[in-house]
């Protein structure tokens, strides 16, 4: 992780078939295992490897802006959060970003 602060990282693994439900109702089943590194206080992966061999991290860039986003379409996907944890229980390989990001 990049970021500057100790975030005192906790290494977790997450099986195959793994439930997550999510704050805005949103849920999802892991296809892949992996593992992650983790905020200790927080249950989502911040960097991991999954194992198809896919890697995935949060990058922390203190100047980004983020778009606005609509309330009423959270259920359809999982929240920023989970991301990570997300495209490592759900994919293989990389995909292209400007493809959304569906139930698969």
């Amino acid at each position: 992780m990049d970021f500057n602060l100790d975030l005192h990282t906790v290494i977790t693994t997450v099986a195959v078939g793994t439930s997550f439900t999510e704050q805005s109702g949103h849920e999802w089943t892991t296809k892949y295992g992996f593992l992650s590194f983790n905020v200790a206080t927080l249950p989502f992966a911040t960097d991991g490897l999954n194992t198809e061999g896919l890697s995935a991290a949060w990058l922390y860039m203190s100047d980004t802006v983020y778009p606005t986003t609509n309330a009423l379409d959270t259920p359809s996907r999982p929240i920023v959060s989970n991301l990570c944890s997300y495209i490592l229980g759900s994919y293989t390989r990389p995909f292209p970003l400007d493809l959304p990001l569906t139930n698969n």
